[in-house]
């Protein structure tokens, strides 16, 4: 669970409210992980044992296992066994658990005969590693699973729902998922959009209106929204869609829900009903890990490369007179949340940008030093985030930060502006090495900037990654709109 902050209107106000986020938390998914390895080097010793009457372990069964190991990490996340199995059944948890542990010794006989070393192996510890693995796992699994059914009955771990819609069916869903709370899902409403009256929608379960959805949702600290309305339902939806432009929130759609048995079983399911996700978070579970352990990575190998040249800068910028070497500017990071990024002071410390209505630097911008010309010219003033970056504050990639004053000024001009937010800021990011950096001077520049980092969200991949750190080489020679 991480802490987050959200925009909502309030009369001519943007209030920030604190939330939470719980899309399948890292944690968890780590623990799985770190149990599902451990229960395959214990299941190789105990194996070995029955075999060998001894635990300590000759050199190719130690190779053996730790071949295992790796496979395991790679196979079980690239088979999304670590995704939120909130709703599904144990039994099919623990059947998935022993497809990708199959997986995993196919591999090791796929390995020991093409490098010609099976007869060096015990078909019997093979075998005997097999059944110990998987029975652990699949008590792993339950335990696991139990913990988090009795946690969520107690009000952790739990995800609240206003649900979006009318109908028997809706009632009918409602009603299973309120007598199975293990399931960790709260229904807070359930409301239906009044297509006539502007602001005005009904709660089904007490009959009465409300003003505006926004507010209900910070106010209950809403993590998700269903949406049960047929495409046909256009005035509701164009309503409900303005109204939520802002929020960080998952929307899921629930198609025909009176005939949701005939739907297709590829469908993702929820309690058995089928889903499709319209906005959710990409970068979860695996894909949090694997850009998680990219930006550490990155940034320690890019803060012990860049050292030598941060400790001249900061030398020079010290020698220019007054002032503070680190200049340090509210931003809106991940989820909306007040960050702190770190930069090379560039501009003149006598102006002061905190007595001053806050403007974009332009070119020729009087305020910004000789030294402060070159630095910014070549992003170098940009190389204190690589700290941001191993607070867990920013990425190496991703949407640049903007400063709280740009994204009060634009957030109701660009349709989604605030979901650029739905991940970490970067250092560099798509829309930086597509050009479009620098100050905005028409509203069609920032909406560019802002498809982009939707662009990314949505695409996301660790190759994606690496094509924009090559390209950003390139942008940083040319030194396009950096000024």
């Amino acid at each position: 669970m991480a802490a987050c902050a959200r925009f909502y209107r309030n009369g001519n106000k943007y209030v920030i409210k604190r939330g939470l986020v719980r899309e399948n938390p890292l944690s968890t998914m780590l623990i799985y992980s770190a149990t599902d390895v451990a229960a395959v080097i214990i299941g190789s010793v105990i194996s070995y044992y029955f075999r060998f009457n001894t635990i300590i372990l000759k050199e190719q069964y130690l190779q053996a296992t730790v071949l295992a190991v790796v496979f395991t990490v790679l196979i079980f996340f690239t088979s999304k066994i670590y995704r939120s199995w909130r709703t599904a059944p144990i039994l099919k948890i623990i059947i998935n658990s022993a497809v990708s542990l199959s997986k995993v010794f196919l591999m090791l006989i796929l390995v020991a005969y093409v490098t010609k070393t099976s007869d060096s192996y015990s078909r019997q510890w093979l075998i005997v590693w097999f059944v110990v693995s998987l029975f652990l796992l699949s008590i792993n699994r339950s335990l696991i699973y139990s913990l988090l059914r009795y946690l969520r009955r107690r009000g952790w771990n739990i995800r609240r729902i206003i649900l979006i819609g009318d109908g028997e069916a809706i009632k009918k869903l409602v009603n299973r998922l309120r007598e199975a709370p293990w399931l960790g899902i709260d229904i807070k409403y359930i409301i239906d959009i009044d297509g006539n009256k502007e602001e005005k929608y009904r709660v089904i379960d007490t009959n009465s209106e409300i003003d505006g959805l926004s507010k209900l949702i910070h106010e209950n600290k809403i993590d998700e929204l269903w949406l049960a309305l047929a495409p046909d339902e256009k005035i509701k939806l164009r309503k409900l869609f303005y109204e939520i432009r802002h929020e960080i929130v998952a929307l899921r759609w629930l198609p025909n829900l009176e005939n949701f048995n005939q739907f297709s079983n590829s469908l993702p399911k929820l309690y058995g009903i089928p889903v499709i996700d319209l906005e959710v978070n990409r970068i979860t579970g695996f894909n949090s890990f694997v850009k998680l352990v990219e930006d550490y990575i990155l940034a320690t190998i890019f803060l012990i490369v860049a050292a030598p040249c941060m400790v001249l800068i900061a030398a020079a910028i010290k020698a220019q007179g007054q002032g503070p070497v680190i200049f340090k500017q509210l931003r809106h990071g991940w989820n909306g949340e007040e960050i702190e990024v770190w930069k090379f002071r560039s501009m003149r410390h006598a102006d002061g940008e905190k007595t001053e209505p806050y403007r974009q630097a332009s070119k020729n911008d009087y305020r910004i030093t000789k030294l402060g010309k070159i630095i910014r010219a070549t992003s170098l003033d940009e190389l204190p985030q690589l700290i941001n970056v191993l607070q867990g504050k920013m990425s190496i990639v991703g949407p640049r930060p903007h400063p709280v004053e740009l994204n009060k000024s634009y957030m109701e001009e660009i349709d989604k502006y605030m979901h650029r937010h739905k991940v970490k800021p970067g250092i560099t990011g798509l829309a930086q090495v597509r050009g479009w950096r620098g100050e905005t001077k028409k509203i069609e520049d920032m909406k560019k900037r802002i498809e982009s980092d939707l662009e990314y969200i949505d695409t996301w991949s660790l190759w994606l990654d690496i094509k924009i750190l090559a390209r950003t080489i390139v942008a940083v020679i040319t030194a396009k709109n950096a000024y």
